[in-house]
């Protein structure tokens, strides 16, 4: 990924948006810099298409449909791992 380029590397994921919300404030309270990337599952990609237009959601747990991605510089990550354990 192009961050990991730019001296960034993966800290957490999830797919609850109360965890992300908890993350998000943990990090900010150690003033951690941090970039989030937000990934909709559900939406169609290049390699494959969706299956809404078919089935629509029924069924599906809408609780995943996005994933949360953390990342931070690779000099902060232990700094950022102690944060988000005292945060809990």
């Amino acid at each position: 990924m192009l961050l990991e380029l730019f001296g960034w590397t993966e800290l957490t994921s999830t797919c609850s948006a109360e965890e992300q919300a908890r993350v998000r404030s943990a990090l900010s309270g150690q003033g951690i810099r941090y970039k989030l990337k937000t990934v909709n599952r559900s939406s169609p990609g290049a390699i494959s298409p969706s299956r809404r237009a078919y089935t629509g959601t029924y069924g599906e747990n809408q609780a995943l449909f996005y994933e949360y991605l953390f990342y931070v510089k690779k000099q902060d990550l232990d700094a950022a791992r102690g944060a988000l354990h005292t945060g809990r």
